[in-house]
């Protein structure tokens, strides 16, 4: 089990400076095995809405 902090999430939706690494974090995890907190979620629910 991996629990994904709201950080990484953030790190790709925001194109920081980590991005390639985030994505490449994403395509070697089992994402049938990995999981994020409620607040994680609706965190990550507010990012598109203020991103410009």
């Amino acid at each position: 089990m991996i629990l994904i902090d709201t950080n990484i999430f953030l790190e790709a939706l925001l194109e920081q400076d980590r991005t390639p690494e985030v994505r490449s974090f994403f395509e070697t995890i089992d994402l049938d095995n990995s999981y994020i907190t409620d607040f994680s979620f609706y965190r990550l629910n507010s990012v598109p809405i203020r991103k410009e």
